[in-house]
């Protein structure tokens, strides 16, 4: 993981990142940091600058990749003019490439990737389709990325975020600079790039007028818009990343007359068990010899954002299966003091305004429930308790990191996700905090099986057509959501957070599952094949809840829905009345 800065100027110094902000950039990848900064000068042209600097969270590999990578390109040199590099900066997990774990450093991978392919573009002299051959890269990728790759030699800049926007990237620009950022600083302008495409700038100041009007006609994107709108001298181009879109194209069957019943033995059942296992293996691959992990038994390499609900317990109950077992597992459940329902003041050392939030107790359950089934494991249970004047003095700095997202629901979310990404709290009464590096989320459950009251409105109003179509919506938004603004929040402690849920091929999967197949909506519930009866067991997310029954997670599977800033009460935390998409006042 990384934190990416890029900048470049018209006939002005590239700007360097505020300290505001490069203190993000190095929270996000304490690691290593390097800046690459260059001028380029054409007689009767004004002279252009660029500055792209990354810091590194090191997570894969045996070493460290400092970032921007650097490769010269071999063309120049044959043409013995003065040598021109690519650069790249890399924010992401290539778990695959060509169908292929990557088990060395995967933002190596990539880099060597395109520098092939753009070193075979420079051969041909077929520069101006250079960006259609890092189209066919990105399509042999898979995992959650943001990137910025310096082409020198073309005078271009390619970048993009993955198809469904786990990692952030922003920007902002005027008539004669252009700035790309993993985080924005405390100032307002910041736009979140696109999800699901690939951008190109290109700067080369010898570009006639027409080819420049030619890049930009008939572009339908908001930063195209924005840097056309705003006078911007460099052209930028947008192009779809094609291969994603099997991803989101919903099975829109509806169910026969006779809806087959759903049961654990169903074979959707075992083919979401196989998706999930295949997923979190590929993402608790963990590193062993970085400099962030302590190779001290106790210390744990993973952590879990857990309420005690089902998605996040169904990861913990498959993780345990794949982790060895000797290696602790650290839970992190995080509730707040809310003077709305608690009261404005605690006692010292009174935690039941903590213990009485709804994700402690649901989290309590779930951990006996966790401890019965796996008993090898050792479940490092967080508590992590936040006072409202400990929320209250971050509530700055929270906001400012969700930006450009700016509502009260954003601020609740986020404030929960800041926190407990922290992962300082109580270890039966001891002060603890958490080396986990990577943290995994249940985040993606609900939208691809069905878990929002929404889906179960739909339903009511309208049937399985209602539902698929409401499915269909949740699908295509998955990359427009809120997952940039997640990173932006969790990536501040120098954490990655991994969302196995939203695996591409899982989200395939899903997509091209029939709706009774993953939902029980007028579906009574038949029997397990062990014979307990399962007829409680809510309709929304059904074929997840009964993988976790037939898990031996039987309450777990029970668990009704809840927000996140519900079960940890960060919800409505000042007084008044406020609504979650008012803005933050």
């Amino acid at each position: 993981m990384c934190g990416i800065y890029f900048s470049i100027g018209y006939g002005v110094d590239a700007s360097e990142p505020n300290d505001t902000l490069r203190e993000r950039l190095r929270c996000r990848g304490p690691d290593a940091h390097e800046v690459r900064s260059n001028k380029l000068k054409i007689p009767g042209h004004p002279w252009i600058s660029t500055r792209l600097e990354g810091t590194v969270l090191s997570l894969r590999g045996d070493n460290i990749c400092q970032q921007p990578l650097k490769g010269e390109d071999v063309i120049s040199r044959e043409h013995e003019a003065s040598p021109a590099e690519f650069f790249m900066c890399w924010n992401g997990e290539a778990w695959t490439i060509d169908g292929n774990p990557v088990t060395g450093n995967d933002t190596q991978a990539v880099f060597n990737l395109m520098q092939q392919v753009l070193y075979m573009v420079s051969r041909r002299k077929r520069a101006k389709h250079s960006e259609y051959h890092i189209l066919d890269v990105l399509a042999r990728v898979r995992g959650p990325y943001a990137f910025v790759f310096l082409d020198e030699h073309n005078s271009k800049v390619y970048f993009a975020r993955d198809c469904l926007g786990r990692r952030s990237l922003l920007f902002k620009c005027d008539a004669q600079s252009f700035v790309l950022s993993s985080v924005s600083d405390a100032h307002p302008g910041w736009t979140e790039v696109e999800s699901n495409r690939l951008y190109v700038l290109d700067y080369n100041p010898q570009m006639s007028s027409l080819d420049r009007q030619q890049r930009i006609a008939h572009q339908q994107d908001i930063l195209v818009d924005a840097a056309s709108s705003s006078g911007l001298m460099f052209p930028i181009h947008a192009l779809p990343i094609e291969w994603s879109r099997g991803l989101f194209e919903i099975n829109h069957d509806t169910p026969p007359a006779e809806i087959p019943l759903l049961t654990q033995d169903t074979v959707s059942v075992s083919a979401l068990d196989e998706h999930l296992r295949r997923s979190l293996d590929l993402r608790l691959n963990l590193p062993t010899h970085v400099p962030c992990y302590s190779e001290q038994q106790e210390s744990s390499r993973v952590a879990i954002l857990f309420s005690g609900g089902l998605d996040c317990c169904a990861l913990a109950r498959l993780a345990h299966d794949i982790l060895p077992f000797d290696e602790p597992v650290d839970l992190l459940n995080v509730a707040f003091h809310n003077p709305r329902i608690h009261g404005d003041v605690l006692a010292e050392g009174d935690n039941s305004a903590f213990e009485a939030c709804p994700d402690r107790i649901t989290a309590r359950a779930s951990l006996t429930e966790l401890t019965v089934m796996c008993p090898e494991r050792q479940w490092r249970f967080v508590e992590i308790n936040v006072p409202f004047e400990e929320s209250t003095k971050h509530r700055e700095i929270v906001t400012s990191l969700l930006a450009p997202h700016d509502t009260e629901m954003d601020l609740s979310i986020g404030l929960a996700l800041y926190f407990a990404a922290r992962g300082r709290g109580l270890v039966q009464g001891e002060q603890y905090r958490t080396q986990a590096s990577v943290l995994l989320s249940g985040l993606g459950a609900d939208e691809l099986f069905g878990g929002y009251q929404r889906h179960a409105t739909a339903f009511s109003r309208g049937g399985f057509e209602a539902l698929v179509t409401e499915l269909a919506l949740d699908t295509a938004r998955l990359g427009k959501r809120n997952l940039g603004r997640d990173d932006r929040i969790i990536a501040h402690w120098g954490r990655e957070a991994r969302y196995p849920y939203l695996d591409e091929g899982l989200v395939e999967w899903s997509a091209k599952t029939p709706v009774w197949e993953k939902c029980g909506f007028r579906n009574e519930v038949s029997p397990s094949s062990a014979g307990a009866p399962e007829n409680d067991i809510e309709s929304g997310k059904l074929v997840l809840r009964l993988l976790a029954s037939r898990l031996g997670l039987t309450g777990v599977a029970r668990e009704k829905k809840r927000a996140i800033q519900f079960g940890a009460r960060t919800a409505k935390m000042q007084r008044g009345k406020t609504k979650g998409t008012d803005a933050i006042s």
